[in-house]
């Protein structure tokens, strides 16, 4: 455990600014994480057949913002929880690793939602995009409920 120097004075855990930033964090995981599982639900129907390529497009379009809202708000928010704490536990370390894991991983995709517009309007990826969608998927998943499971 690495105790922080206090950067609030006696402002703890049991203030009404921690619970401020607490309040923001609950919002932003639910703005975020709830994005990623519509789209990813999205893509799951688009697998099997049962939503066409441009309506995946489209919802990503809108969630890949809601994402990223949630993702900046846990990170801004997360970051005062943590100096509001007072110290870094080892849980900490691996829920920051999850969050900065999302974050490259979210980059990632961004590139690969990029590539697929150059191919037009087309119902079937090449399977190297595929492929690549789905690890990266895998490992929003991983993230997102990595790091809600530490809470």
């Amino acid at each position: 455990m690495y105790n922080l120097p206090p950067v609030f004075g006696t402002l703890g855990m049991d203030s009404p600014l921690f619970y401020s930033f607490l309040f923001i964090h609950i919002v932003s995981l639910i703005i975020g994480f709830g994005a990623v599982i519509v789209i990813d639900f999205c893509g799951v129907l688009w697998m099997s057949k049962k939503l066409q390529l441009k309506t995946v497009t489209a919802t990503a379009e809108v969630t890949q913002r809601l994402i990223w809202i949630g993702w900046c708000g846990l990170v801004f928010s997360g970051t005062f929880l943590i100096l509001l704490k007072g110290y870094i536990d080892e849980l900490t370390v691996i829920k920051v690793f999850f969050v900065l894991m999302l974050g490259l991983n979210g980059i990632f995709l961004h590139y690969i939602k990029k590539s697929t517009e150059s191919l037009g309007d087309v119902n079937t990826l090449p399977p190297h995009i595929v492929f690549r969608t789905a690890l990266a998927s895998s490992i929003s998943q991983l993230g997102w409920w990595g790091a809600l499971t530490i809470g």
